[in-house]
């Protein structure tokens, strides 16, 4: 695991989904649990931001893998608005 950039929420919901993500720098990635936070990320939830007020209505998500030293970095892009697929009607 290379690092971790958010962009998109608050500081604090920030500091929420980084107390929630269990994979530290340097420890060896794991896809599956990636898949699953993703899934979690889907739409605001309870369990990773509790009561705080978090809108948003898209989560991006991009892997970039670092083969020079081994990790993969985790990009989170979180944005408010008529998701793709709803916009275009």
């Amino acid at each position: 695991m290379g690092e971790m950039i958010i962009t998109g929420l608050s500081l604090d919901a920030e500091k929420r989904l980084r107390q929630a993500w269990k994979l530290a720098p340097g420890q060896i990635f794991d896809n599956a649990y990636f898949e699953k936070l993703i899934t979690v990320l889907a739409k605001p939830s309870a369990e990773i931001f509790g009561e705080m007020p978090v809108h948003y209505t898209q989560c991006g998500h991009w892997l970039r893998p670092d083969a020079d030293r081994h990790t993969v970095d985790v990009l989170l892009d979180f944005k408010v608005g008529a998701p793709a697929a709803m916009a275009e009607i």
